[in-house]
């Protein structure tokens, strides 16, 4: 028996240990946690794990709906909930009896895994697959325990008849309900789940129709295409395994394709709705651009599909005929494969590069986005590219934040490297691994800067995976990527233009000025207008001059206070500003107004030019006033 148990027990732990995001997956969480990583404090931590351990013991008893449980049954019929009743009951008074005892002991064990993996606290039946053969061991020993008592209670003299009908009446109350289960859930429940016609999808069967489609065609030639969305959803690209065992990246380390040779024509291969629930919870990801390849035995991920050749692929989508096509079990359509004209120049990789080790394991080799302008209320679609190195020690996460500029996070994803399907330890050296997340930005995110940050998580000891130096030092917890930006709205140059252009550093042009002194203010108003994108967040000073050339009032600030930093200005983006410097204290007399702009912390001044002109000390006189 202790065999059998830590045959049973030890394996789960193993693989508890080394790949926790198997149970925190089956937890429904899109990002594996430990209850203890939470949040979860105090009362509300032990309110939470109590619901979970006692909702589990539960529903091996009494009847419940939930996951996996739709037809409202006990895990155990009757005769093996009152088996098992009586096993727990038998083992206080049984102390040495080892059949009840390592039952006893190997269920909580097993379920020790759910229970402290997440913080859904409704029971979950799938998750008690582990724990059954326990729970059936304990039913077992109880009803032989049970019978045992009956038998030497049923007097053994000679009345036959009524021995064998106490047997037969037993036996049907142990099989009765088995069978009626059996029939019930096969000639009822199944048909009226095929006869509803969101069943395909909520019970995942429309990945099932969408795999058996594309093995039927995985001899046909050319290339089959299937969405970057459907390969993380585990079904299929486990069911696609038996024609195309072998999963890597298309991405050669340096961002050169390498996939098969393939002409100009592919098959497409689209489930009838491409949004369609999630068995994890997580929102669907398609967007026309992720891709995975399937030729030559091998489920090869690409790079995303450009931009314009995605909007080419939709339109050639839209206006064509099936070539094949797969149906549910009430004749809905659930899957086609189209004939389209797409060649392997499409998935062309616009890296910007990186080059940042995590751990000395794996690189965060670079990304790549369409644009680092953040749209308030749309998504930002972005492809970190990973390279192994010496390798992943164990299965990290993935995660990637959008800060402001106070550091809180605005939109941030945080799971499985794809999901699981092709974890980090799978990685080999040679290849850049792409991995496409959705950060969904706020619609109310102001204009300003706004940083990504992404890295590798270990998971059991909550923590990230250093960025490390050449020595192996850690220098930073994650990968900073600077430059984006939520953009101002546009503007255009609405006051008088300087007599003369002028620019500063080259790259920052005074478009438009206007000033005005209202008794002890000095009231400023500029149009500044990028001409390139400068390279750092440069600061403005406002100098006020008197007759002796004397600095007599001065400003010294960020653009919109520090709100919107020249870092991030794009080239012909008008930036507005206001300044205002206070006079009071100034003596009689004339004074001159001189605008420049100098670099934190070397406080160098950008070369200021006036009708291309440099000017002395890098400033630029813009007005004069008298007191």
């Amino acid at each position: 028996m202790l065999a059998l148990s830590a045959l049973l027990v030890v394996p789960q732990l193993i693989t508890y240990l080394r790949t926790p995001e198997a149970f925190f997956a089956r937890s429904s969480q899109s990002a594996g946690q430990l209850i203890f990583q939470t949040g979860l404090r105090g009362g509300a931590l032990w309110a939470t794990l109590g619901r979970k351990a006692l909702g589990e013991a539960a529903i091996f008893l009494l009847p419940w709906h939930g996951a996996y449980a739709e037809m409202g049954r006990p895990l155990l019929a009757l005769p093996l909930g009152i088996g098992a009743l009586t096993g727990l009951a038998a083992a206080f008074f049984r102390p040495r009896d080892k059949a009840l005892w390592w039952p006893l002991i190997g269920i909580p064990l097993m379920a020790l895994t759910d229970i402290l993996s997440g913080t859904q606290p409704e029971p979950h039946g799938l998750r008690m697959i582990g724990v059954l053969p326990f729970a059936f061991l304990l039913a077992a020993r109880g009803l032989a325990l049970l019978w045992g008592w009956i038998e030497g209670r049923v007097k053994a003299d000679g009345r036959r008849m009524g021995n064998t009908i106490t047997a037969l009446a037993l036996g049907a109350l142990i099989a009765g309900p088995g069978l009626y289960d059996f029939w019930d859930y096969h000639w009822r429940y199944i048909p009226a789940q095929q006869a509803d016609p969101a069943t395909a999808d909520t019970l995942e069967a429309s990945d099932v129709f969408l795999a058996e489609l594309i093995l039927a065609h995985a001899g046909d030639g050319p290339p089959i295409l299937i969405t970057l969305d459907d390969f993380t959803r585990a079904n299929i690209p486990y069911l696609l395994s038996a024609a195309y065992p072998t999963r890597r990246s298309g991405i050669a380390a340096g961002g050169a394709l390498d996939t098969p040779a393939w002409g100009d024509e592919a098959i497409v291969a689209l489930p009838a709705d491409p949004y369609r629930p999630r068995h994890d919870g997580k929102t669907p990801e398609h967007d026309g651009r992720g891709w995975v390849l399937l030729a030559e035995g091998q489920q090869i991920l690409l790079p995303p599909l450009e931009a314009s050749e995605a909007a080419a692929l939709q339109a050639e989508l839209d206006s064509s005929e099936p070539l094949d096509a797969a149906t549910d079990w009430i004749g809905q359509p659930a899957a086609a494969l189209y004939a389209v004209s797409l060649s392997p120049e499409a998935f062309t990789p616009d890296v910007i590069p990186i080059g940042a080790s995590l751990g000395g394991e794996v690189a965060l080799a670079g990304y790549q986005v369409e644009s680092q302008t953040l749209s308030p209320g749309e998504p930002l679609w972005i492809t970190l590219y990973w390279e192994a190195e010496a390798g992943a020690a164990e299965d990290y996460e993935t995660f990637v934040q959008v800060l402001d500029a106070s550091g809180g996070a605005v939109a941030q994803v945080h799971r499985w490297t794809l999901d699981g399907v092709y974890r980090t330890r799978l990685w080999t050296a040679g290849e850049w691994v792409p991995t496409r997340f959705r950060l969904n930005i706020p619609p109310d995110l102001p204009p300003g800067p706004y940083t990504v940050i992404a890295g590798l998580y270990r998971v059991l000891a909550n923590e990230p995976v250093g960025v490390v130096d050449e020595a192996g030092n850690v220098v930073a917890p994650q990968v900073t990527l600077a430059g984006f930006k939520v953009a101002l709205p546009s503007a255009d140059v609405t006051l008088p233009p300087p007599d003369q252009p002028i620019t500063f550093g080259g790259t920052i042009t005074l478009a438009g000025f206007d000033a005005t002194v209202d008794g002890d203010r000095l009231e400023l108003r500029a149009d500044w207008q990028a001409t390139a994108r400068p390279a750092a967040d440069h600061t403005l000073f406002v100098h006020v001059v008197d007759e002796a050339g004397e600095i007599a009032a001065q400003l010294d600030t960020q653009p919109r206070g520090g709100a919107y930093p020249t870092g991030i200005w794009d080239a012909g983006e008008v930036v507005p500003d206001e300044y205002a410097i206070l006079l009071d204290g100034l003596p009689g007399g004339a004074y001159r107004v001189y605008l420049g702009w100098y670099t934190l912390p070397s406080g160098e001044r950008l070369e200021a030019m006036v009708g291309g002109d440099p000017v002395p000390d890098n400033r630029v006189e813009v007005y004069h006033f008298a007191r």
